[in-house]
């Protein structure tokens, strides 16, 4: 099923980590190539890039692929492979529509950067210090021969730092003895918990590991938005409209849409941004809300 719905939906896996616009790209020459030695996305990365890509597609795992990458304000990087629509034999192209996860991340990530800029806070902070239900933790060691929790002290405190690497503890599975049923029980991750709510449940059970000792993918970029609301004072989509969407003149945006039915599924106008893929609705909504993933590609 997976396969099939792969061949006949558009799908993209991006090497994109920044901030993406939309240009053309014209193939490096050889000269091109050796200029662009001291850039991270040199020509030696360029053509992995493409290898890449294109395994992707030869191997049969996706019907169409496209990346684009900017560096130092410009672009570097941009090709597309296989097709948008397989079975109607239209090729992946610049203004495909795409259905992409988790793009949340990146915003929440830009949004918290903009107040760094601003000088209102340092990467190493502790966290308690703009929210002070984290302060002293406790992290889990295990459970006992009755199933009871053992638990020690922090060690240091969550930085913000963590939150923005995913190590600052939080449990985010449901094997691990009695402290995954304490993450089932409060209910952690109800979309209709606030930020505020979301962090006083999480900060009520123990971390998993001390703050740095491990990486684990979970909760710090619900964390990264909260603290976002701390020390910013505004809600998170108000500050998120304000000092991103904004100022980067999104036509079409939310943070969610009222679920499609399969009718509603027809072609739609790019909207403004390429970085942000939209639902082929009829009615246009940019979801940004759990809909994308980040393909991490070794460059160097």
């Amino acid at each position: 099923m997976l396969g099939r719905a792969m061949n006949r939906s558009i799908y993209i896996l991006s090497a994109l980590l920044l901030i993406l616009t939309s240009c053309g790209r014209s193939p490096l020459d050889t000269n091109e190539i050796k200029k662009n030695t001291s850039r991270i996305i040199n020509g030696a990365a360029l053509l992995r890039l493409d290898s890449t890509c294109k395994n992707f597609v030869d191997s049969g795992l996706v019907a169409g692929i496209s990346a684009l990458i900017y560096e130092k304000n410009e672009e570097v990087y941009y090709n597309a492979y296989g097709f948008a629509d397989q079975e109607a034999g239209i090729p992946m192209s610049r203004n495909t529509i795409v259905l992409i996860y988790s793009m949340t991340k990146p915003l929440t990530g830009t949004a918290l950067m903009t107040l760094y800029e601003e000088g209102l806070f340092r990467l190493d902070d502790p966290v308690s210090q703009y929210a002070p239900e984290f302060a002293d933790l406790e992290v889990y060691t295990g459970v006992d021969s009755d199933g009871n929790l053992q638990v020690e002290s922090l060690q240091r405190p969550i930085s913000i730092r963590d939150l923005t690497r995913h190590t600052a503890g939080f449990i985010n599975r449901a094997e691990i003895p009695g402290l995954s049923p304490l993450l089932e029980q409060l209910d952690v991750r109800n979309p209709s918990n606030t930020l505020e709510v979301m962090a006083r449940k999480l900060t009520s059970i123990p971390l998993w590991f001390q703050p740095g000792a491990q990486w684990e993918y979970g909760l710090c970029v619900d964390m990264q938005a909260y603290i976002i609301e701390r020390i910013s004072g505004k809600s998170f989509d108000k500050y998120l409209q304000e000092h991103v969407l904004d100022r980067w003149a999104c036509q079409k945006r939310g943070i969610s849409c009222r679920r499609a039915t399969a009718r509603d599924w027809q072609p739609l106008i790019i909207s403004a941004m390429a970085i942000f893929p939209v639902y082929r609705m009829k009615k246009p909504c940019l979801l940004i809300q759990n809909i994308g993933h980040l393909l991490p590609v070794d460059l160097v």
